[in-house]
């Protein structure tokens, strides 16, 4: 009995034990998750209140005109233009006390200038420039075109510059490299006027020799510098004028000169070989390689240059020009002694240049009055 009573106690000590165990576990319960319920934002529009004017001019005068901290040199547009002003400025210092060095310079070569091209074409209509050589043209008529030319365009600068003192085109001839086309004009016009007596000596063979190699030597001198110069200052000089300006002095007596002297450049290489040959057979060699020659060259560099420049006046020029070789050739029998050759090549280089103009008046249309 007594055995029974300590046994029910251990089981009842056991279980109490148990008991107690299981309270000190930690007791865990499922969490109860619900759906979260979402509601559409409401968004409300800003409202916006119209903005002072005096606000938004001060903003768009600060974007038109932002600022720049002094370590920071100014832009080069803004030096420019206050390099422009100072020009314009001193311009109308000069004009009112008189003409400057430049300005008697330049009226004075304009002077030479077309007292020359009267000469050359008063010669030439008196056929005393004729010539027998490859690249020989009939210069009474270009020499006549050109000189309504050069007096146009010396009638729009007295006009424009003498008269009316107009800024623009001031700017333009007496720019700083633009103002050398005083030069250009005294080497042109001091050729012009030993043109005649010197082709005469060159192309006779009773003629002293030391006249002959001095003139060629002078002619090649003055041709090469008077082409240079006036290609240097046609390319240095831009006109923001009218369309009759541009037309009369940039691409009008610019562009005479620039036809003329590049045909007399060749022509005086030809006779500096020209007065050294003593053998026939070299002689009819230089007429009929150096006249081919000749012609390309001076078709190319004065073709090439004018549609660089897109000179229309300066093309027909040179059209001018090699309708006189072509019509000189052959009515002065070089062909029957040399062959047709160069004949031949001119007539391709005329329909070239029709060609050439025809692009240039369909791709250029425009430019071709501008500067």
């Amino acid at each position: 009995m007594q055995d029974d009573q300590e046994n029910m106690n251990t089981e009842e000590n056991n279980l109490q034990t148990t008991t107690e165990n299981n309270n000190n576990e930690p007791q865990y319960s499922i969490p109860q998750y619900s759906v979260p319920q979402y509601s559409v934002p409401q968004y409300s529009v800003p409202q916006y209140q119209e903005a002072p004017q005096n606000i938004i001019i001060n903003n768009i005068q600060a974007y038109q005109q932002p600022t720049y901290p002094s370590n920071i040199p100014q832009p080069i547009v803004q030096q420019q233009n206050a390099n422009l002003v100072q020009n314009q400025v001193q311009i109308q210092k000069e004009a009112g006390g008189g003409p400057n060095s430049w300005e008697l310079f330049s009226f004075l070569s304009w002077i030479l200038f077309i007292a020359a091209k009267w000469d050359l074409y008063r010669r030439a209509a008196e056929g005393n420039m004729e010539s027998g050589n490859p690249i020989t043209y009939n210069r009474s008529f270009v020499y006549f075109v050109n000189l309504i030319i050069s007096v146009l365009g010396f009638l729009v600068y007295i006009k424009n510059i003498v008269y009316k003192k107009n800024e623009n085109l001031y700017q333009a001839l007496f720019g700083q490299f633009s103002k050398y086309h005083c030069i250009s004009f005294v080497c042109y016009s001091a050729l012009a006027f030993t043109l005649e007596r010197g082709i005469l000596n060159a192309t006779s063979r009773i003629s002293d020799s030391y006249n002959q190699q001095a003139f060629v030597a002078f002619y090649m001198i003055f041709s090469i510098f008077t082409l240079g110069s006036i290609m240097f200052v046609y390319y240095c000089t831009d006109m923001n004028c009218d369309w009759y300006i541009i037309m009369t002095i940039k691409k009008g007596v610019y562009s005479v000169i620039i036809a003329e002297t590049t045909h007399n450049f060749f022509e005086s290489i030809f006779y500096t070989r020209f007065v050294n040959i003593s053998k026939n057979t070299q002689l009819v060699s230089l007429y009929q390689t150096g006249g081919i020659f000749f012609c390309i060259l001076i078709f190319a560099i004065v073709c090439g240059f004018a549609i660089f420049k897109k000179d229309i006046i300066l093309v027909a020029l040179n059209f001018l020009i090699y309708c006189g070789i072509t019509f000189k050739f052959f009515i002065s029998g070089l062909n029957e002694d040399i062959g047709d050759g160069i004949g031949i090549i001119c007539c391709i280089i005329l329909v070239a240049q029709i060609g050439i103009m025809a692009f240039m008046i369909i791709k250029f249309k425009e430019q071709l009055l501008e500067s």
